[in-house]
């Protein structure tokens, strides 16, 4: 069985360094530079990239989903975090909230 580890974190500093962890940290500063929306849909689409590069490689046509983590506590706090919710997620998903 093949085990991939797909992450934006340097594991030398992970830990260490104040960094983005969520669409939650939207609009907050890491290292001086501003957290954007565009910077987040920007890494989430290399994390797509290489979900499907595995998969070309391994001969996957489909994926199973076995876990989802619902994880929408802090979007309140945020404006700009709702507005990054709100561009990413059908209203079905959106509705999932509530529950």
């Amino acid at each position: 069985m093949y085990i991939y580890s797909v992450t934006k974190y340097n594991p030398d500093t992970r830990g260490k360094i104040d960094e983005w962890i969520d669409m939650s940290c939207i609009g907050d500063t890491y290292d001086g530079i501003d957290f954007t929306l565009e910077e987040y849909l920007r890494v989430e689409a290399n994390y797509i990239e290489a979900i499907e590069r595995i998969m070309d490689d391994l001969g996957v046509k489909t994926l199973t989903v076995s876990y989802l983590e619902r994880r929408f506590h802090d979007y309140a706090y945020h404006p700009s975090s709702r507005r990054a919710f709100n561009a990413l997620y059908p209203i079905r998903m959106r509705d999932m909230r509530k529950k």
